[in-house]
């Protein structure tokens, strides 16, 4: 085995034993209606954790691939809302499940106006069921889901900017 493989085994051991104990209602200490899930920063450093990196702050998640022409018409759009609403204190996240290289290679040509990271593992997809692109959920400072919008045609940019405004 390689060493990736091995850290690869070793991240998604971590993933699914507290996800089993969760399942099992063993654990007390996160609300099922809470949104949680692990992910890594576009560049090498550490994992990111929603709710230790992003406690108590609402974040809106944008699900995304390089591919996704729905997400390459969207982006401008979300890249005006959330220059309006991060300074006023919303977190935005564009993730991606694609390789780092490819999302570096896309962000160099459109970047977006976020924070980008990788769900190499699928935790991010998993937790917020993204079967369609692009999948933007909107999370409250507890995280839990106010609003979210799946596929194509899902999103207008006022029901958006209404949805962010009841967080303020």
């Amino acid at each position: 085995m390689t060493k990736m493989t091995v850290q690869l085994m070793y991240m998604k051991f971590r993933l699914v034993i507290p996800a089993l104990l969760i399942g099992f209602g063993m654990s007390g200490c996160q609300s099922e209606s809470k949104i949680d899930f692990l992910v890594s920063p576009l560049t090498p450093g550490e994992e990111i954790k929603l709710s230790r990196n992003y406690k108590d702050k609402p974040v809106l998640i944008y699900m995304w691939a390089t591919w996704c022409g729905p997400c390459k018409e969207f982006e401008p759009t979300l890249n005006k809302i959330a220059d309006k609403y991060q300074p006023k204190g919303i977190t935005f996240l564009a993730i991606s499940g694609e390789k780092p290289n490819e999302i570096q290679a896309s962000e160099a040509k459109n970047p977006h106006k976020m924070t980008v990271l990788v769900d190499s593992l699928s935790s991010a997809q998993e937790v917020l069921k993204a079967n369609s692109l692009p999948t933007i959920v909107l999370l409250n400072k507890n995280h839990e889901i106010v609003w979210n919008s799946i596929g194509v045609g899902g999103t207008t940019e006022s029901e958006m900017t209404t949805a962010l405004d009841s967080l303020l």
